[in-house]
């Protein structure tokens, strides 16, 4: 196992943060589930259908219940992390669901077989009843990956069909969590670390957009551990911390490159704190500035500058810098 997608696993080992991608699904419903609502299940799965029984493992599985209209209901949520475009993942999540509902059957059959309470030849050979009812799978595709999700949504996506047929075949939609596709204000609907986990994956490319929303909604957050670990596999923005459940302060990531150039004496802030613009003194000082920022958070020059606010009127001059070396 990668160590990404340890992370990514070890991320969704928390409750909070499973209900969180539970109620963003359930957002249209007017449904709100709680971490007591959800309830981990075993992710193996038996591949029906040959003679040599598959095992197919599932990144994360729960059991999601909540309440609606006064009646009990519950579904069953897979979660599968991708930290890289997987072009047949429709095909993959209809496998997927297939099997968590041949899993309930299996269930199902044998509780009758238990009870010996099937009687009338249909119910026999089915080894269900016609009143037996299951409950919903649902799986979404969590994608991690540096660019926006290209492949398809939804099985018909992947198919040549003649004119008309698709009405004849049926669909498989799947659900994606892509925070290349979200907008900041689908990011403020997480309540919990994933919404830091988000934007720093959506922001990765522009520091100025990722500080600008950390400052406006994450100032007074924290995240912990497991959430950094993922942060910093998938961007590399090298967020420090000590201990795997130290709890990091969002404000002090913003500041964390500001503060390590100016121990380094690459960045001297204005002198008369003026809140816009960064004042250097020498082109070499300068030029290394860039260089670090765009080494620390792989940014563009162009970038870098930005972020440094450098004038205009220099940059033409930075960049003949950079490019002799």
């Amino acid at each position: 196992m990668g160590r990404k997608d340890l992370y990514s696993k070890r991320l969704l080992e928390n409750a909070k943060n499973v209900a969180d991608v539970a109620n963003f699904l359930l957002f249209k419903l007017g449904i709100v589930v709680s971490p007591e609502d959800v309830q981990r299940l075993d992710g193996e799965q038996a591949a029906l259908g040959s003679k040599k029984i598959r095992r197919s493992v599932r990144d994360r599985l729960w059991r999601v219940s909540f309440t609606m209209g006064g009646r009990e209901f519950a579904f069953i949520l897979g979660i599968e992390v991708q930290s890289e475009i997987c072009y047949d993942m429709p095909v993959r999540v209809m496998q997927y669901d297939a099997l968590s509902y041949a899993d309930q059957i299996k269930t199902c059959e044998a509780q009758h077989r238990q009870m010996a309470d099937l009687t009338d030849a249909a119910s026999f050979l089915s080894g269900i009843t016609r009143d037996d009812r299951f409950i919903p799978v649902v799986t979404v595709v969590l994608y991690f990956g540096k660019n926006r999700w290209n492949g398809a949504l939804k099985l018909s996506d992947m198919l040549v069909t003649a004119p008309g047929m698709r009405a004849l075949i049926q669909e498989q939609m799947m659900h994606l969590i892509d925070p290349h596709r979200l907008t900041e204000q689908q990011l403020l609907m997480f309540e919990s670390e994933f919404r830091e986990v988000l934007a720093f994956i959506k922001y990765a490319d522009n520091w100025q957009k990722l500080s600008r929303f950390l400052k406006l909604h994450s100032k007074d957050r924290a995240i912990k551990g497991d959430a950094i670990d993922v942060i910093n596999a998938f961007t590399k923005a090298k967020i420090k911390r000590i201990k795997r459940q130290e709890e990091v302060k969002m404000c002090q990531a913003i500041i964390d490159i500001q503060q390590i150039a100016r121990k380094k004496g690459i960045i001297e802030g204005e002198k008369r704190g003026e809140k816009r613009g960064v004042k250097l003194g020498e082109m070499k000082a300068l030029v290394a500035s860039v260089r670090a920022i765009i080494k620390r958070f792989e940014v563009s020059e162009e970038e870098a500058m930005k972020i440094l606010r450098v004038p205009k009127a220099k940059r033409e001059a930075v960049r003949e810098q950079l490019s002799k070396s």
